[in-house]
């Protein structure tokens, strides 16, 4: 049986979304900003990234 409590902790600190603005098509960020996909699991699984865009163009 596995465990996960580890796994769990850590989604739940850095949490599983993220909001980002966007200016005539690109990512607006800091100068020592990055976006990072962490995968806190022990194995490697299949996962699907959602991108959902509101606002006015």
């Amino acid at each position: 049986m596995e465990i996960f409590s580890e796994n769990i902790v850590q989604a739940a600190i850095i949490g599983p979304s993220i909001c980002m603005q966007l200016r005539d098509g690109k990512m607006l960020r800091g100068t020592w900003q990055q976006v990072v996909a962490v995968n806190h699991d022990n194995r490697a699984r299949k996962r699907t990234v959602t991108v959902t865009i509101t606002g006015q163009r």
